[in-house]
């Protein structure tokens, strides 16, 4: 009777996910010796996957315009998940390796005992019922003591053996005694089959193979069968293990058909990447194009394996697209940088034609021009984000110039000033009085009333501020809905450019600076939206997925009222 193979696992072809699971069933295996081939194999196949993949987003990242240095390449959870499993059954292996060889002389120490007590009985000169227990009490001990080594095991069985011929031959009942141990063999052998025939239901064919290569070993360590029974036994384990090879050839075929279907459809994306990279001629609005360009990488990544032959043709054509595109992005930026610097140098010339007015001895009476040039250096474009902060706070700190120049020149608008400061306190604190009562009479009173009062001394500005920041406590600590809180607060906020003598600049800061608030946000929304895709093709995935959409909603929230403050100061 010739043993089937063991099942051999390819595991160039499994995912993560799936070499995790074959490293779990490793893990759980009593003898974790005997798959030490099996762990090398799949420690080969993943480090090749991973260093394959570490490449290629370096070869990305460089290409993005990163330096080589600065690159750090990030494990997901699954590929950590799988190295930390590989050390815990690497360092079992060890453990198991170096307890062995005193584990073995335990054994041996432990089977010459047996020995002895069996020739001791031989000797004896009771031969009854006693001693029989004993003698199967000895044979179920061997039976399931611990393997020693092939040439002690050659020296100790010879003579277990024939102590054992010697007891059953000096009593007729050795035929009987080992029919009865056949029978038992029988029923391991039984209940081995059965666990086989199980296997035809079994989802994981690779789990599948790790059980089944467990169950020949067990089958072939057990004793022999009655005679009659052994070809039947045999027979019907055989057959089990075909039905199963046969369950793996189908989904073998199928895994192949699964292959050919992503190289068709990565080669549909791929004409769909040469008609992306065909249309970037002309005018082209890049901001919607990288998003565009980052969709058709989502798609790419979101395909399964291709047929082994097939890979490095496709990555070549992919790659080289990425290229063109990524060349002519930077093309594209490089354009950007000339026009900013055109933008530089036209700022440059608004700030020496401000500086020159304000130097004139005419200054009170070019207001407008001064309003020109702020309107001009706006229209202007932008700079390099590098200096556009520098640029914009010279800018401001020549106009605060100005105009804090031509309000020193008016003192006697001083005497005014203070009593509209007084004026406006005032009105703070009757609506702050009153707004418990009628929050939303007191805060129209509060406008109208507000608008009518001139303006307060620039340096007096923070005491407004700090006056509005007090309606705004009192506003926040009423019980009302939260959205028209929000909007009241809003509408408080706005009352500090009221007078203001540079208003429609603060106004527009304000807007820029919540536009720019509103762009981070939708960026952060787009990153979360891309993120969420791609975990929800993982299993259990359901708590995540509801963190993301919780924080998405919360960005949406915040969008929407950045967006109905910015409709406000218009």
């Amino acid at each position: 009777m010739s043993e089937l193979e063991n099942v051999e696992i390819d595991y160039t072809q499994l995912e993560v996910v799936d070499i995790v699971s074959n490293l779990k069933s490793i893990k759980a295996q009593s003898d974790i010796l005997s798959y030490e081939d099996d762990i090398n194999k799949i420690t080969d196949s993943f480090n090749k996957n991973l260093n394959s993949e570490k490449e290629e987003a370096l070869q990305r990242f460089i290409e993005d315009g990163g330096v080589k240095e600065g690159f750090e390449f990030r494990l997901d959870q699954e590929a950590n998940e799988c190295i930390n499993l590989i050390k815990e059954i690497k360092e079992s292996i060890k453990t198991a390796r170096s307890n062995k060889s005193e584990t073995l002389k335990k054994n041996k120490v432990k089977k010459e005992n047996l020995i002895e007590e069996l020739r001791a009985i031989n000797g004896s000169s009771d031969i009854g019922n006693q001693s029989l227990n004993r003698v199967k009490e000895i044979q179920e001990e061997w039976k399931k003591s611990d393997p020693v080594a092939t040439a002690v095991n050659n020296e100790l069985w010879p003579n277990y053996k024939g102590l054992l011929d010697i007891f059953y031959g000096n009593r007729k009942l050795t035929f009987n005694l080992k029919d009865l141990d056949r029978k038992r063999n029988l029923e391991e052998k039984e209940a081995i089959c059965v666990k086989a025939e199980a296997l035809a239901d079994i989802q994981s064919i690779n789990e599948g193979s790790i059980i089944l290569n467990d169950l020949h070993k067990k089958y072939k360590s057990i004793g022999p069968v009655p005679e009659e029974q052994s070809e039947t036994i045999w027979e019907r384990f055989k057959a089990a293990t075909v039905v199963f090879h046969e369950k793996r050839d189908i989904f073998m075929e199928e895994f192949k058909q699964k292959l050919d279907e992503n190289l068709i459809s990565k080669i549909e994306l791929l004409e769909k990447y040469g008609a992306f990279i065909e249309s970037l001629k002309g005018e082209v609005f890049w901001k919607d194009a990288i998003k565009e360009f980052e969709n058709l990488e989502a798609q790419w990544k979101s395909i399964g394996k291709v047929p082994h032959d097939k890979v490095k043709g496709l990555n070549d054509v992919y790659w080289s697209m990425v290229r063109i595109f990524l060349k002519k992005r930077s093309a594209f930026y490089k354009e950007l940088d000339s026009l900013r610097d055109e933008s530089q140098k036209v700022k440059d010339s608004i700030m020496e034609e401000l500086t020159a007015v304000i130097e004139s001895d005419d200054f009170l009476n070019l207001k407008n021009k001064v309003l020109d040039l702020q309107k001009k250096w706006w229209d202007s474009g932008s700079v390099s984000k590098k200096i556009v902060k520098q640029y914009n706070e010279k800018f401001k700190n020549l106009c605060d110039s100005y105009f804090n120049k031509v309000r020193d020149s008016y003192a006697e608008q001083d005497k005014a000033f203070a009593d509209n400061l007084e004026s406006k306190k005032q009105l703070i604190n009757t609506f702050i009085d009153s707004v418990e009562k009628d929050t939303e009479n007191a805060l129209e009173t509060l406008q109208a009333a507000w608008l009518s009062i001139g303006e307060v001394a620039h340096k007096k500005a923070t005491v407004i501020e700090k006056s509005i920041e007090s309606a705004v406590e009192k506003i926040e600590s009423i019980s009302i809905d939260e959205d028209l809180k929000d909007t009241f607060k809003s509408k408080l906020e706005v009352l500090l450019f009221a007078g203001h003598p540079n208003a429609e600049r603060l106004i527009s800061d304000k807007i820029q600076e919540l536009r720019k608030k509103i762009s981070t946000m939708e960026y952060d929304m787009g990153t979360l939206e891309t993120n969420k895709a791609f975990f929800s093709r993982s299993k259990n995935a359901e708590k995540i997925l509801k963190d993301f959409d919780d924080k998405i909603a919360d960005l949406e929230k915040v969008i929407s009222k950045t967006k109905s403050k910015i409709q406000l100061l218009r």
